[in-house]
């Protein structure tokens, strides 16, 4: 029964959390932050507290204390107290019970094999984007954000996609390109994961980037 609840979540937090836009809500409320609500939730009622969002390693407990320290400090100088609540749930929270179901190399892989395919589907989007404009995700934004288009480049569009600018999309891609091929490298379906990999790679070509220019010389292949 773990074991299938462990899977829900790498699903969860592997497949759809990392493409949702922030500009998408319920009720008003952002879906990305429900999502990460929903998660630790879940996880804390399936697999219980202690084993959800808590870990033994002193190295991820001082790494993630020191994490806390400094973005508490920013929030009270910057933000707010709400705005760190936030942030500690999305991503403090939602870190500890991804620790907790990656614990064996299986599992692991699944994971990175599920990033690898949102990103791919984020490519096609934003490929279909560059050509005509069209963003299915802007459909999505019932939040009221005001995204800014992009202007041509070279004669191609640059692609936002899920996000609010080319560059964090751009970063996005060249994330999934490494995990690409990161799992070539580990796997004998190498020829299906190439294909993925020249997917991701004409998406962030047609973008026009320095970080595309920095893909190009060090993936040249």
């Amino acid at each position: 029964m773990k074991l299938n609840i462990r899977n829900t979540i790498i699903f969860l937090v592997f497949g759809i959390y990392p493409i949702i836009p922030q500009y998408f809500g319920i009720m008003g409320i952002s879906a990305f932050k429900l999502m990460c609500l929903g998660i630790v939730l879940f996880a804390c009622v399936a697999l219980g507290i202690s084993k959800s969002v808590a870990t033994s390693c002193r190295n991820i407990q001082i790494a993630f204390g020191i994490w806390l320290i400094i973005m508490f400090i920013n929030a009270i100088l910057f933000k707010g107290v709400v705005e760190y609540f936030y942030e500690i749930l999305c991503y403090y929270l939602v870190g500890f019970v991804i620790i907790k179901c990656l614990n064996t190399r299986k599992r692991f892989l699944r994971a990175v094999d599920l990033l690898i395919i949102g990103a791919v589907v984020a490519s096609i989007i934003g490929i279909v984007e560059s050509i005509t404009g069209f963003n299915v995700f802007h459909l999505l934004n019932n939040m009221g954000a005001q995204i800014t288009l992009q202007p041509l480049r070279f004669g191609f569009r640059r692609i936002i996609s899920f996000t609010y600018q080319t560059i964090s999309f751009c970063n996005y891609c060249m994330f999934a390109l490494g995990l690409i091929v990161y799992r070539i490298s580990v796997c004998s379906k190498g020829n299906e994961r190439k294909q993925k990999y020249g997917i991701a790679y004409v998406n962030i070509t047609v973008r026009q980037s320095r970080q595309s220019g920095v893909a190009r010389a060090t993936c040249p292949d």
